[in-house]
């Protein structure tokens, strides 16, 4: 997949904070309505957090928390859109978030494509107006900032201004299959499927995977029942999604 220059509008930082309601971060706006596309969700507000530290911290805390929603491949293609000083804003992100996080995980994979500002400056735009506490900030940072070219002193997230992980699935139907089926590739094959059945060609396209591995999500799926095969002669060969996988996501996650 090709990736194209990420731009943002006028309009872009309220966006984002009423995508990270909806995502169950705290803040004091109305929750998107639409689905959130959490990846580029991600891409976006490292542009944003320059000019908003709260939503650096929020991001940063609902990615240390809720890490096992992200698809690692499409956070990839986000990182690789970004323009230098987003990239390390996203760096750094990523880092603090994964330092609360066991394991190789989504977060890890996509660090590696995060790029380091080739000549330092404040992570937050507010410092560069108080000479003296930038000069504060730049002498305590810590080497989780400083490897990406960016100075702040404040490594702490906010965990106690998340909503549960129920809560944000409730509310969320855009992430109750990867909950169910992880976030890789059988997730991104039964949500394309959800919305109308493909071929497996089709389905590779979606998702941006090869058709050899497209092909052996959908079996996988298929042989527990979560996916219908085509059968017979009929052209073109089209999987659908199975109505069970359908309630299940529908349903797993209903207010007790």
């Amino acid at each position: 997949m090709t990736a194209k220059p990420l731009t943002t509008t006028p309009d872009t930082e309220l966006a984002l904070m009423r995508a990270w309601a909806r995502l169950g971060a705290a803040f004091t706006v109305e929750p998107a309505a639409e689905s959130v596309d959490l990846e580029m969700t991600i891409a976006r507000t490292a542009t944003v957090a320059p000019q908003n530290e709260r939503l650096f911290v929020m991001a940063a805390t609902w990615l240390a928390a809720r890490h096992m929603l992200v698809d690692a491949r499409r956070l990839i293609v986000a990182m690789q859109q970004l323009d230098p000083r987003a990239s390390a804003v996203a760096g750094a992100m990523l880092s603090v978030a994964a330092e609360s996080t066991t394991g190789q995980t989504a977060l890890h994979a996509a660090i590696t494509h995060c790029r380091p500002l080739r000549r330092p400056g404040p992570l937050f735009d507010a410092l560069r107006r108080h000479p003296a506490l930038l000069a504060l900030v730049k002498r305590e940072t810590p080497a989780i900032y400083r490897r990406w070219g960016l100075w702040h002193n404040d490594t702490r997230l906010a965990f106690d201004a998340l909503r549960p992980v129920r809560w944000t699935l409730r509310r969320c139907p855009e992430l109750r299959l990867r909950a169910l089926l992880g976030s890789g590739l059988d997730a991104r094959v039964a949500s394309a499927l959800a919305e109308h059945p493909a071929t497996i060609a089709q389905l590779a396209t979606n998702t941006g995977a090869t058709y050899a591995a497209t092909h052996a999500a959908a079996s996988r799926l298929a042989g527990r029942g979560l996916l219908e095969a085509p059968h017979g002669s009929a052209r073109p060969k089209q999987w659908r999604v199975s109505q069970s996988l359908l309630t299940a996501a529908q349903t797993a996650f209903a207010a007790n």
